[in-house]
């Protein structure tokens, strides 16, 4: 009986023959591709299914700052109110610390019962790592939308990591904020201070003066008076009812500045409004690519199965043939 071989008399691929011998063999092709098929069912139910949710942050959002500009504009910054901008951009750098992700994170359900099995120090490099699934893609040329791109398991469990991310992070932005005022505050209540002990000074001298000279009362022509009129002259009884106004200040209006202050730190600001139903979710397991090529690796290792074995059938079929000879 003549074997079937896969090549012919050129030494070229017969494939009329390799598809014979495929059929005469399609019981053990069949299983090796349905081994491999089998391998990439498992192989896709063991890996970690990850989803890319990504959110958009526009600019046109963030119009709840009217507290932030008025406590500014109470305080005193000269002039220079917090714009949508500066407080956005305040906000991506605020972020881009990390700190309220790796925050938010370490609270997860996958990372908190994986953290309380390893030491601290191997916790923060854990930590570090989950950091770069989180990524800030800066917007385009005259484009003002922040694309914030998140890698993780559970698309549910994503949302609530992006919020209190958020949230942290207007949290502290306010924090900041709070600071920055109250040290420009405290300031400004330095030198209203150091004004007024100043003009004490000066006024115990013109009163000491006018003590001296005997100029109880005001000698001074306010029509015509000049700057340049010593202001002794005034007399010690105005001067010294002065000093007395000056040492009785209360300060009501840093006092309403500092209660104003107060009142701004118990404040919830939503610095940028983020809408956690528009994250979008999708899956980086590509299933039906991972099955096409379980498939095509099947079909491979078949036919070189089938190659080997029918070269391996037509050595022996030879030496049977020369030991009968």
């Amino acid at each position: 009986m003549k074997k079937k071989t896969l090549f012919n008399s050129n030494d070229e691929i017969d494939l009329i023959n390799l598809t014979k011998i495929i059929w005469d063999h399609k019981l053990k092709f069949l299983l090796i591709v349905a081994i491999s098929f089998i391998i990439g069912q498992i192989y896709s139910f063991k890996k970690h299914d990850n989803y890319l949710n990504s959110l958009t942050m526009d600019l046109s959002n963030t119009n709840e700052l009217t507290q932030l500009r008025q406590i500014t504009e109470l305080i005193g910054n000269d002039g220079k109110l917090p714009t949508n901008q500066i407080v956005l951009d305040e906000f991506i750098d605020e972020l881009k610390d990390y700190q309220e992700f790796l925050l938010s994170i370490k609270n997860s359900k996958k990372i908190e019962g994986y953290s309380s099995k390893i030491s601290v120090k191997d916790q923060e490099e854990e930590l570090s790592n989950y950091a770069k699934l989180f990524h800030i893609i800066e917007p385009k040329i005259n484009e003002k939308k922040y694309i914030i791109n998140f890698i993780w398991d559970d698309p549910y469990e994503a949302k609530k990591i992006l919020k209190n991310t958020f949230d942290l992070t207007s949290k502290n932005l306010k924090k900041k904020y709070h600071e920055r005022l109250s040290n420009e505050l405290e300031f400004k209540k330095k030198i209203t201070i150091h004004n007024d002990n100043e003009r004490l000074i000066y006024l115990y001298e013109q009163s000491a003066i006018a003590r001296e000279l005997g100029i109880e009362d005001n000698q001074v022509d306010f029509v015509n008076q000049s700057t340049d009129i010593a202001y002794y002259l005034r007399g010690y009884k105005a001067i010294e009812k002065e000093i007395e106004l000056i040492k009785n200040r209360n300060y009501e209006n840093l006092k309403f500045k500092e209660q104003e202050l107060d009142n701004f730190k118990n404040l919830g600001i939503e610095f940028v409004k983020i809408n956690l139903f528009t994250v979008e979710a999708k899956p980086l397991k590509k299933t039906t690519m991972i099955f096409a090529i379980s498939i095509l690796l099947g079909l491979i290792v078949g036919i070189f199965f089938i190659f080997i074995y029918n070269l391996i059938q037509i050595d022996n079929s030879l030496k049977k043939n020369k030991q009968k000879v």
